[in-house]
């Protein structure tokens, strides 16, 4: 029996900025599928495996996609204990209802698609459409859910995304009448019952709701703490050099662990009040001199 994936499910969006698949990874034993993927997929390097376990040791790639008629599908999760491969795009190929069972845990960015040869020009025509960063500013479809006074925007990539209409500051508080998506499908137009209209460009929807966005509005502020957790860092390193410590002395004498000094060390987390007062007791430096902004 082949099984009916729902139109929800196709729409289900593979979260991130789109870029350009550079490297694909397949996991089939159906030859004519992989020639096709091969042929379709151009210019893109396209990697062929025989299995999932082979599958598992591909990881430079951009998207992974399983066929679940691998003869080792009882692997998964296996592919997923790696953090470089768990955060990647997967898309899955499945003929029935067993083969969903099969995946008794998903990625965080996947999609399915139906196993049939007829079915097969959806997948391809998703991932040329994936793979055209001109597709990730187009508008698909908006729709208003006005229990939730929120609009669900779909691009053309698939991605989708669910904008608050709190979020606007152009926005009154009267109900929404009307959307329209614009010419060139790179905005779309609001209309209120209070007779308020406005547009809403394709970037401002990133804007609010795309954190990969290199403009997302979270970002400045997530870069701001990135720097002063490595300005604290780089100043608890030279206190503890002129001091003649090394990283386990230091720790010792701060009552933390070493590799928790290690990571402050390096900027890969900011400290709390608490952490930076036993450091800098340790170090015997006031904790103004560890967090100066200059």
């Amino acid at each position: 029996m082949t099984v009916a994936i729902t139109k929800e499910a196709e729409a289900a969006s593979v979260p991130g900025y789109v870029r350009n698949l550079r490297r694909i990874c397949v996991a089939t034993n159906w030859s004519a599928l992989a020639q096709r993927f091969r042929s379709e997929l151009a210019p893109a390097e396209v990697v062929i495996q025989p299995s999932l376990a082979d599958l598992m040791i591909q990881t430079d790639c951009d998207l992974y996609i399983v066929d679940t008629k691998v003869p080792d599908m009882r692997l998964w999760p296996a592919p997923l204990l790696s953090a470089t491969t768990a955060n990647r795009p997967w898309l899955f190929l499945v003929a029935n209802a067993g083969d969903l069972g099969q995946l008794s845990r998903f990625p965080a960015n996947c999609r399915v698609f139906e196993r049939r040869a007829e079915a097969l020009d959806r997948l391809f025509s998703y991932l040329r459409t994936r793979s055209d960063p001109a597709s990730s500013k187009r508008l698909a479809g908006v729709d208003y859910l006005s229990r939730m006074r929120t609009f669900l925007v779909r691009f053309d990539n698939s991605n989708a995304y669910m904008l608050p209409l709190s979020d606007l500051p152009q926005a009154d508080k009267s109900p929404v009448t009307r959307t329209r998506i614009g010419r060139g499908r790179h905005h779309f137009t609001v209309v209120q019952e209070s007779g308020n209209s406005f547009e809403v460009p394709w970037d401002d929807v990133l804007y609010h709701c795309e954190p990969s966005y290199p403009y997302h509005k979270g970002r400045s502020s997530i870069e701001q703490n990135q720097d002063r957790a490595r300005r604290i860092g780089a100043r608890v390193r030279a206190a503890r050099e002129r001091e003649g410590l090394t990283v386990s002395e230091l720790a010792m004498r701060a009552g933390m662990k070493r590799p928790n000094v290690s990571r402050l060390e390096h900027g890969h987390h900011e400290p709390s009040l608490d952490t930076l007062e036993r450091i800098a007791e340790a170090l015997d430096t006031p904790v103004a001199q560890l967090v100066a902004s200059k």
